[in-house]
């Protein structure tokens, strides 16, 4: 297949992803037995590589995983390319209605966020979610300095007084003694082991390539991640996005949230404009955070946490 695509013409690629295309949307709205997706999926991939996919082809790699629920992460990252591909071309009417149409073809009005179908906050009762959480958070604050809610919890809280509709896990930053990279390493190993001993670690969602994230129980169909902080030199560390922009004061000591009255920070709007940049203010659903940037900005954590996580 590599020598035939290799040899096609521009024009003749793009015949040929439009014709995927019309058999990606034939499978999704009327599935057939015993069709293979990843037949059409590699072929794609070889078709338009990388960021230069064409619009027929990120909408037909779309259509072929979600109607096989493959690839989650992957589809949600081609929904941002797909978006970013649309308003360069002046073209975001077409975005809206291909996203619209995708939601009535699968039945949701979420396409996927860490997996396909999930469990939404939306069909949760929030008050249950909050009367759990303020038990979880209240254990978490016997083990160190402090707890805050972060991430897409406390950007929900802050911008739309409510977790967010479209999410599906809890984010809590937990404040270590540390002073440093690698006492916070260590500090983060030792962390786990009293979680296991209280009951509180997720060995089901936990991730053994990514131990600088924790997961925590819930009495509910949702997950609760924990996040690494620490203060050092004054300037506050929150992996994986505030890495020392903010002055400990705009952090700590942590204030009641006005919607739920767990803690978060002093300052949390500075916070969430690390996070998610300035437009954090508008909803976005295929928002993606940059994990490469982030991995590089806090190597010397991750390969402290690595080094310790070896020698527990």
């Amino acid at each position: 297949m590599n020598d035939t695509i290799k040899n096609m013409r521009p024009w003749q690629r793009r015949e040929r992803e439009e014709q995927i295309r019309a058999i990606a949307l034939a499978q999704l709205t009327a599935p057939r037995e015993g069709f293979d997706p990843f037949v059409y999926i590699d072929e794609l991939e070889l078709l338009s590589p990388a960021r230069r996919r064409t619009v027929e082809n990120l909408e037909a790699t779309i259509m072929l995983c979600l109607g096989a629920r493959l690839r989650p992460t992957r589809t949600k990252q081609l929904l941002g390319f797909l978006r970013e591909k649309r308003e360069e071309n002046g073209e975001l009417a077409q975005f809206t209605e291909f996203d619209a149409f995708l939601k009535e073809a699968i039945g949701s009005d979420v396409l996927v966020a860490h997996d396909f179908a999930p469990s939404v906050f939306a069909s949760m009762d929030h008050d249950a979610i909050w009367n759990d959480l303020r038990g979880t958070v209240a254990r978490l604050s016997d083990l160190g300095p402090g707890v805050f809610l972060n991430s897409g919890t406390l950007l929900g809280v802050t911008r739309d007084k409510a977790l967010i509709a479209h999410d599906d896990d809890i984010d809590l930053a937990f404040v270590m003694k540390a002073q440093d990279a690698a006492g916070a390493a260590r500090e983060w190993i030792e962390l786990r082991g009293k979680l296991i001993s209280m009951g509180l670690f997720s060995k089901e969602h936990y991730n053994p390539k990514n131990v600088a994230i924790l997961k925590a129980t819930s009495a509910g169909d949702y997950m609760v991640d924990l996040f690494p902080a620490w203060v050092e030199d004054g300037r506050v560390y929150v992996y994986p996005h505030t890495c020392g922009e903010l002055d400990v004061a705009q952090v700590l000591p942590t204030r009641p949230c006005a919607v739920t009255g767990l803690p978060v920070p002093a300052e949390p709007e500075a916070m969430l404009a690390i996070n998610y940049g300035a437009g954090w203010q508008v909803s976005d659903p295929y928002y993606k955070f940059p994990w490469a940037k982030a991995k590089r900005k806090f190597a010397a954590f991750l390969d402290a946490v690595e080094r310790e996580n070896k020698q527990a």
